[in-house]
């Protein structure tokens, strides 16, 4: 594996010789994160899904209309 620093010095990019070895640095990756960094990075590319969909996850008051069923009494 080859790796450098891109122009942001917070990115590094890495060339890998094969997708096997990428797959296996991406599990250590995880593997060293704790379990509030997993479920928070799941959650950011979760709002990303619903963005590229237009949808806005942070709207407030219902998406449709509001429906009450009530049951008659027995």
């Amino acid at each position: 594996m080859q790796e450098w620093v891109a122009a942001d010095p917070s990115r590094t990019i890495r060339r890998f010789k094969s997708h096997e070895e990428q797959e296996m640095e991406t599990m250590r990756y995880w593997a060293g994160r704790s379990a509030a960094e997993k479920m928070t990075a799941v959650t950011e590319l979760a709002e990303y899904a619903y963005r590229m969909r237009g949808i806005d996850v942070h709207a407030s008051g219902s998406k449709g209309p509001v429906v009450r069923v009530q049951r008659g009494g027995r």
